[in-house]
């Protein structure tokens, strides 16, 4: 699946909070049980996928459609097991999945920190991954 693919499949999940839904599930279960290769993105995965819960249901909405569709693009890259390098090759699977999940952080981080500001106001836990 290429960038574009997933680029679509995100416009049309977008829309949908129980594919969205979905989508935070399978990628939360998948971040926790490869936490130890994801050390160096953690929190920000963490928080982006709290952002787009938050999100979902309708309690966060201070953020670009650009924003929302970038991490969705890269959340359904992290969760496909056969993209540019199968995440199944030991030690290497994740490579790509961390070069495209920090490149989108880096590129929404403002947003991201907007974000945590505004959970830090409101007295939530900076990470809520309930669903």
């Amino acid at each position: 699946m290429i960038i574009k693919d997933i680029e679509n499949d995100a416009v049309s999940i977008i829309d949908d909070p129980k594919k969205t839904t979905k989508l935070l599930i399978v990628a939360n279960r998948k971040a926790h049980s490869e936490r130890k290769f994801l050390e160096n993105i953690w929190h920000y995965l963490m928080l982006l996928i709290s952002l787009i819960t938050d999100w979902v249901k309708g309690e966060y909405r201070q953020i670009s459609f650009k924003a929302i569709l970038g991490f969705i693009v890269g959340l359904l890259y992290f969760v496909n097991p056969f993209d540019a390098i199968i995440d199944h090759l030991p030690g290497i699977g994740l490579i790509d999945d961390i070069a495209l999940l920090s490149f989108i952080i880096d590129s929404f981080k403002a947003d991201l920190t907007e974000y945590e500001l505004w959970k830090k106001a409101i007295n939530q836990p900076e990470v809520t991954v309930e669903i």
